[in-house]
């Protein structure tokens, strides 16, 4: 696999992002090689995943990228145990 990892942004487009830039931007990076998407901190746009579907784009989603070791001393790791499910 060839990823990337991709924000819910659109650099200065934001986060509204029009379908057609999520199009534009999946057709380079196909044509660059890549070939799977990872998401992260935020949810993705339905729109997105239904373009990630039809360009044949396995994606791994993430809603935070510390699970064990944090990366700031109150880091989602103090909440998060590695299933994903929450400490009591």
């Amino acid at each position: 696999m060839q990823g990337m990892c991709l924000h819910q942004d659109a650099g200065c487009v934001g986060a509204a992002v029009p379908e057609a830039v999520w199009l534009r931007r999946l057709q380079s990076l196909k044509a660059m090689g890549c070939n799977a998407i990872r998401t992260s901190h935020n949810p993705p746009a339905p729109e997105f995943l239904d373009l990630c579907d039809r360009l044949g784009f396995p994606r791994d989603g993430r809603g935070v990228d510390e699970w064990q070791a944090g990366k700031v001393k109150q880091g989602y790791n103090k909440v998060f145990r590695p299933s994903g499910r929450k400490r009591i």
